[in-house]
């Protein structure tokens, strides 16, 4: 069961393609860390579904560059 959000929800999910178009929009980054077979690769290709950018095996140096 789900549970809608009203439709004036300022937090509402927004598939990153949409971010996009709005240069206004929050900048957002979500990490998936998991043992392995965890989900880890399933959860990115669900994501990359939804439109957003997903890089696997991202060196943590270069996270502040994001």
């Amino acid at each position: 069961m789900t549970t809608r959000l009203p439709d004036d929800a300022e937090d509402e999910p927004r598939a990153s393609a949409d971010l996009a178009d709005d240069p206004e929009g929050p900048n957002r980054i979500l990490l998936i860390t998991g043992m392995s077979g965890a989900g880890k690769t399933a959860a990115l290709k669900a994501l990359e579904d939804l439109g957003f950018e997903c890089i696997d095996h991202l060196p943590l140096r270069l996270l502040p560059r994001l």
